[in-house]
């Protein structure tokens, strides 16, 4: 599926993944994948300052007359939407933080996937052994075989 991703994509799977939400099993982050719709990453975002100067500049998120501009503390503004939003800034640059979409989960195991994403072919699992069954393999096991019928001798026949 990273295959798939144009590089911006990957850098918003890579911000995702850093935000540090559905990260915490290779099912997360599959379903991460089909879910980047849930984070909004900002790439040239690199601090509270830059933060506010995009909200305000790019996203039109606050309306400032062009003669208070200069008075405006940007910073702070941008401080107080990373601790609102509870955004996360990214070593290397960029900001990345979720838009409170809800989070679906396409993939729950190794049924779903589909056959052009399959590199190996499992076998299906056997159906399960009764106990008994098991007991007395086990105990098959655990009979020594004769000496006779020994391929190679004991340890105390080896002399």
């Amino acid at each position: 599926m990273l295959d798939d991703m144009d590089d911006g994509e990957l850098e918003k799977f890579a911000a995702a993944v850093a935000y540090g939400e559905y990260t915490s099993s290779v099912k997360d982050l599959i379903n991460l994948t089909d879910n980047l719709d849930n984070y909004e990453f900002y790439p040239e975002v690199e601090d509270e300052e830059s933060l506010g100067y995009y909200y305000i500049d790019e996203l039109s998120a606050l309306e400032i007359p062009e003669h208070l501009a200069n008075y405006f503390d940007y910073e702070a503004y941008g401080r107080d939407i990373y601790l609102d939003n509870g955004g996360v800034f990214i070593d290397g640059g960029g900001y990345v933080e979720h838009n409170h979409d809800r989070f679906i989960e396409h993939y729950g195991g190794r049924d779903d996937i589909p056959d052009e994403y399959r590199v190996f072919a499992y076998p299906d699992p056997p159906d399960k052994m009764p106990i008994k069954q098991q007991l007395e393999m086990f105990a098959k096991m655990m009979i020594p075989t004769p000496a006779a019928e020994r391929l190679t001798p004991a340890i105390e026949e080896r002399g």
